[in-house]
């Protein structure tokens, strides 16, 4: 149930590569927005996790310190399926009580203090050191050459698969939602059985198109308890689906609307793929330098920014804080809604689904690349360094290189969950 988009390097040989073989294969590094000044009540706790995700991080360290995870905060979520450097915060805490904390997934690098509550975006982007195997040293050439180009011209800000979960279907429950269509958003969590269910899931699944909740409640793994919850609710008022779905956790109902929002995104960035390193009148565009926003009047003028890559064109993730285009943008806008059934105003609800929304560039920046070969005790692979701003996925990187060809080592530890964002 994945989607497939464009590719801005559609013209060149796909380089076939296999990613996260392990999770150190995988390594990422915050670059924080800014350092902690060492006074505050907030503790900022620099971490690397191995194989866990943030919010199972999160977990741990609450149990482990004798507080509550709602009392930390984060830049960005990190994949379980890698190793992390990433930068927590965590409010009334004695720094003393975190030396002696002991997690095999964990490792303490540093403990400072700060004024203010680490939320998410606190960062400038991420370092990423990934190991590609399987790959033709004959095709390394190629893989360069896609590389200088991107670098030139900016790489297609698609949002990652992992964005829409593990069935791909992530956005399909949050256009449910969006549309106040309860009854479809509750059998795409917890029912439709596809192919890639299997075990428990695909019997919990098959109960719940059943209506035999009780039974499919206990089936569920941890990972995705919210679907055990809507059983448990769903027994106790069965056909009540509003009731149901609308008593979740407001955090998780936002997970799925903001996969209906990247999906939204990633129809328009395709549809302007052909262009999406220029601005057209009516646009809103994004300063790179300082990630202020503003309306293009004079198209020819901010093109030679453009060309300098100081600009780009921003497309809205919908919602309330969305900015309205102009012209032939605004009509892209309203086509891509209106194949969904949707409208702008279905984004800007108040309570639990609301959408707050935003303006994502349509490319971002590719710096401080570098690569070289190497062998370890898996084999031959090649090593792809690069600094990537915060939100943007590498696998939209990669996938320009691989096209229909990378593929990525499943895991356990994968949520059937999409991440709110990409830190």
């Amino acid at each position: 149930m994945t989607q497939s988009w464009p590719c801005l390097l559609a013209d060149l040989p796909a380089v076939p590569m296999t990613i996260r073989t392990l999770p150190s294969d995988f390594q990422v590094t915050e670059i924080p927005a800014y350092e902690p000044s060492g006074e505050g009540d907030h503790i900022y706790i620099t971490v690397q996790k191995t194989g866990v995700s943030t919010q199972e991080a999160i977990q741990r360290l609450a149990r482990g310190l004798g507080t509550i995870p709602s009392l930390f905060g984060y830049a960005g979520m990190k994949d379980a399926r890698a190793v992390a450097v990433q930068t927590l915060s965590v409010e009334h805490l004695d720094p003393d009580r975190i030396s002696g904390f002991e997690d095999d997934a964990i490792r303490i690098l540093s403990v400072s203090r700060h004024r203010n509550k680490i939320k998410v975006g606190h960062l400038k982007g991420n370092h990423f050191v990934i190991k590609l195997r399987q790959l033709d040293p004959a095709l390394i050439p190629v893989l360069r050459q896609g590389l200088e180009r991107l670098a030139a011209r900016g790489v297609p800000n698609y949002f990652g698969s992992q964005r829409f979960g593990m069935r791909g279907d992530g956005w399909e429950i949050g256009r449910a939602l969006v549309r106040e269509d309860y009854e479809r958003a509750a059998c795409f969590m917890a029912g439709n059985p596809g192919p890639f269910d299997s075990g428990r899931i695909l019997q919990a699944r098959e109960l719940f198109m059943q209506g035999r909740y009780r039974e499919a409640a206990p089936l569920w793994p941890s990972g995705m308890s919210y679907c055990g919850i809507l059983c448990r609710l769903m027994d106790g008022k069965p056909g009540n689906f509003r009731r149901g779905v609308r008593s979740l956790d407001k955090k998780i109902l936002k997970f799925f609307i903001a996969a209906f929002q990247a999906k939204l995104f990633n129809e328009m960035l395709a549809r302007r793929l052909s262009k999406f390193d220029q601005v057209q009148a009516g646009d809103w565009a994004v300063k790179h330098e300082t990630g202020g926003l503003f309306k293009v009047e004079d198209e020819a003028a901010e093109n030679i920014r453009a060309a300098r890559f100081e600009i780009s064109a921003a497309v809205p993730l919908f919602g309330r804080k969305a900015r309205l285009s102009e012209k032939e943008s605004s009509r892209l806008e309203e086509e891509v809604l209106a194949e969904h059934g949707v409208q702008r105003s279905d984004f800007q609800r108040d309570g639990i689904l609301a959408a707050d929304g935003d303006q994502r560039p349509l490319r971002f920046k590719l710096e401080a690349v570098s690569c070289h070969a190497g062998s370890d005790a898996e084999g031959d692979y090649f090593e792809l360094q690069a600094r990537l701003p915060a939100g943007c996925y590498m696998t939209a990187l990669l996938r320009e290189i691989a096209k229909e060809k990378l593929q990525e080592i499943q895991s356990s530890a994968r949520s059937a969950v999409p991440p709110l964002t990409q830190g």
